[in-house]
């Protein structure tokens, strides 16, 4: 789920800019919402101005919910399948990503693995496709805009517009930010793994975005709920383990078998259905 606006675009993620782009959006938005609804259909709009701090809290929480499970379907069946052909071009950005910071098992002299790690963004060319463009809250919110008409036509008392467009600045933000922390390079991480008393806490932390770049089929959350993982836990693809994938080491056999945990029925149903959707567009 992360892009740029070119290939030939390789600069590193700058947090300022991003938070400008998308709270200067979000401000844009809700005032272009004021003005649409303020003219047109005044007395709905004096409903939505007049909710309680409470309520929009509550929306914005709401909302966050929503998306934590709107970004693990996007991520599972978009970003790693080709299932929806118009939306193509988000696959092909994303298994770039993955192919410029892998982390696999190689055979080394003869038998014996060794960990491939490329999992930290260090190198010029791994920026490529490895954060949103400038417009992504621009286009997500159009797209859930849909659905704030539908549930302000229904339940016109709660602020869907500005807590709903909260919820996607929020989620926008969490996930650069963890995405961001988690392909830090390993020596801003290695303090923290080996930490003496909470060192195995954060190998977990840190396990669970590099083991989505081992097995793509789990650890699917990165922004989640306010940073939890709940549709991973939800829908079984939830895996935790205390490691960290040393680059060049002989891999222990907690890392060999770093697998995903039975899924939900509803997932495997799904997944059987994005894995022959994939194959009859790949031409396999």
């Amino acid at each position: 789920m992360h892009f740029q606006v070119s290939e030939k675009t390789k600069k590193p993620f700058s947090l300022k800019i991003f938070v400008i782009t998308v709270f200067g959006s979000l401000i844009a938005y809700n005032v272009l919402v004021a003005i649409i609804m303020g003219q047109f259909f005044p007395k709905r709009w004096a409903l939505q101005v007049s909710a309680s701090n409470a309520s929009v809290f509550w929306t914005f929480v709401g909302m966050s919910f929503f998306n934590c499970f709107v970004e693990y379907f996007f991520h599972r069946y978009v970003l790693h399948a080709r299932v929806v052909w118009f939306l193509s071009p988000f696959y092909r950005k994303h298994t770039r990503h993955h192919g410029l910071t892998p982390i696999a098992f190689r055979p080394h002299r003869e038998s014996t693995p060794t960990i491939e790690n490329r999992f930290p963004i260090i190198r010029e060319e791994q920026h490529e496709a490895s954060f949103f463009p400038w417009y992504a809250f621009v286009a997500f919110t159009l797209v859930a805009t849909t659905l704030f008409i539908a549930v302000h036509w229904l339940f016109p008392r709660i602020p869907i517009f500005l807590g709903g467009s909260l919820g996607i600045a929020s989620s926008l933000f969490l996930y650069e930010v963890l995405h961001a922390i988690s392909h830090w390079p390993i020596e801003k991480w290695k303090p923290l793994i080996t930490h003496r008393r909470f060192g195995r806490a954060f190998q977990c932390v840190y396990a669970f975005h590099a083991g989505h770049h081992v097995n793509v089929l789990c650890n699917e959350s990165v922004s989640g709920f306010f940073g939890l993982p709940l549709a991973d836990l939800v829908f079984g693809t939830l895996v935790l383990s205390p490691t960290w994938f040393p680059h060049g080491e002989t891999p222990s056999e907690r890392e060999m078998k770093f697998k995903m945990p039975r899924r939900a029925r509803f997932i495997v149903f799904l997944d059987r259905f994005a894995a022959r959707s994939h194959r009859s567009r790949s031409g396999v």
